[in-house]
């Protein structure tokens, strides 16, 4: 005899028992609403944290700042510290800005000449384009390591004339801190290039000789050198890194020239002075 239930009146099987009555007291317990959540979320309470890079920024323009502001105390203060992670960096942004005045340097030149001569001779144009890319790697590169080579004369001239014990960390700083004085008159340079070539090449001479009193406020703090031996330690210094320049102009100044300047030099000299010359120029 077939079995039904009493609550629901639904057929139950042989021994089966009927669940209605605690699924009906189920739909009746209101579903327990969870307390909300009054601690503050990860993402609220950790602070946010400026990155490796935004901080390694940051302290190189705030070095560069104070040492316009004090620069005796606070070129001496970076020397003494032989930070080279931050000499470096401050050598690469001098090197960067040398490579960007080279560039405009270069580009200037090209846009004078054709302003002159390129409503006569249009064709000139083939022989006056500098190789930019050439320019900016090669500049890019020569001005970090004439850096880091003014670090290691500093050093030498330092020990065997100075009489004073250093580390290559602390030339790398007082190189550095020379750049500095360089960087902003070097962009200033590129910026007044635009207006008057002269007056940008004058702009970056004065970043030099700042460059220069920027050194030697900062070799005293990179060793315990006599401040009247550190003149001549400088000077030493920067006699042999003047030679080293040249040498290293004597040697890449060809890479800077245009190549069809360079193939008309070449002509000149294998005694055929007109074969780099396009005759359709004279139709």
């Amino acid at each position: 005899m077939a079995k039904f239930c009493v609550y629901c009146g639904r057929p139950l099987q042989e021994g089966e028992v009927c669940t209605c009555k605690n699924q009906a007291a189920r739909q009746m317990t209101p579903p327990s609403t969870p307390a909300p959540d009054t601690t503050p979320s990860a993402a609220q309470s950790a602070p946010v944290t400026p990155g490796a890079a935004q901080v390694y920024i940051k302290h190189i323009w705030e070095l560069i700042k104070k040492s316009f502001q004090a620069p005796s105390s606070m070129l001496r203060s970076f020397a003494a510290s032989g930070d080279s992670k931050t000499a470096f960096g401050l050598i690469g942004i001098r090197a960067l800005a040398f490579a960007l005045f080279m560039l405009v340097l270069c580009t200037r030149i090209t846009s004078s000449i054709m302003a002159i001569v390129g409503k006569i001779y249009s064709g000139i144009q083939d022989y006056i384009q500098f190789p930019l890319a050439k320019v900016f790697f090669l500049s890019l590169l020569i001005s970090f390591g004439v850096a880091c080579l003014f670090a290691a004369l500093l050093l030498l001239f330092n020990k065997y004339v100075g009489r004073a014990e250093t580390t290559y960390n602390n030339m790398l700083c007082v190189a550095a801190g020379s750049g500095i004085a360089v960087i902003p008159f070097l962009l200033a340079g590129i910026l007044l290039m635009f207006l008057n070539l002269n007056l940008g090449f004058c702009i970056a001479f004065f970043g030099s000789v700042l460059g220069l009193i920027f050194a030697l406020a900062a070799l005293p703090g990179a060793s315990q050198i006599d401040s009247n031996k550190s003149v001549y330690v400088l000077f030493a210094a920067s006699v042999v890194l003047l030679i080293a320049v040249y040498i290293l102009i004597k040697l890449f100044f060809p890479v800077f020239l245009p190549d069809g300047l360079v193939n008309g030099v070449k002509d000149l000299g294998s005694g055929s002075p007109f074969s780099s010359i396009n005759p359709s120029l004279f139709k």
